[in-house]
């Protein structure tokens, strides 16, 4: 099987600082990947690199049998291929929301994708049904409650259909009505067939079935 996402000894780091030191590993399609390991880590920093909003300062990225680098992101096309496919939920979703309503937000991803208006209504649609926020439509982001910003944040990425979902901390923070949500909502979607890859340190994540994990230590490493 040709793995979706090979990283080969990659490294990053910032200012003098190293953030992933030699990370090597394949994540193939339909995996639930968990990624554990102390705070300071890298594993926000591994999301960024595999969403390809930074880069690898060594190894390589190989991403569906193509590498991803700042020269292929470039090109306009293949930036818009590529980050169809890759979904990322932040963990603060204030970082992520910025449309004056909760329509505007999922419909944003389609129209810079240039569905037509109807296919973008059609789309936006579905995922207000299917995630049971249709009475947020026409609300403002900003004025939503914790659980219901993650919901719309999780909404406007998978307006876009994505082959692989990242989710950081995605209990984050939330009431247990939300995090019930959230942990069903991980289920279904791996259920489904779709690959996941989850950064989080709750037990209740830890003690899922079907789960591989990917251990970071303090020193930025993958522990095997």
């Amino acid at each position: 099987m040709v793995p979706l996402i090979e990283l080969s000894h990659v490294e990053y780091g910032y200012d003098g600082v190293i953030a992933l030191q030699d990370i090597s590993f394949k994540i193939n399609t339909g995996e639930l990947i968990l990624l554990v390991g102390p705070n300071g880590c890298g594993k926000s920093t591994l999301f960024k690199l595999l969403n390809g909003l930074i880069f690898p300062s060594k190894g390589k990225y190989i991403f569906d049998e193509q590498e991803i680098t700042p020269q292929l992101l470039k090109n306009n096309s293949e930036a818009k291929k590529f980050h169809k496919r890759i979904g990322y939920v932040f963990q603060n979703p204030d970082a992520q929301l910025f449309n004056p309503t909760v329509y505007d937000e999922i419909a944003f991803g389609p129209r810079q994708l240039q569905f037509s208006e109807a296919a973008v209504n059609e789309r936006v649609e579905s995922l207000l049904d299917f995630l049971q926020i249709e009475n947020l439509r026409d609300r403002a982001p900003y004025h939503l409650s914790g659980g219901e910003k993650k919901k719309v944040s999780i909404a406007a990425v998978l307006a876009l259909n994505p082959d692989i979902l990242m989710m950081d901390e995605p209990l984050n923070g939330l009431d247990e009505k939300a995090r019930i949500w959230i942990e069903n909502f991980i289920t279904d979607f791996s259920s489904a067939g779709k690959t996941m890859l989850i950064a989080s340190h709750e037990k209740e994540l830890l003690a899922r079935q079907h789960i591989k994990m990917l251990k970071f230590n303090e020193k930025h490493q993958l522990v095997l």
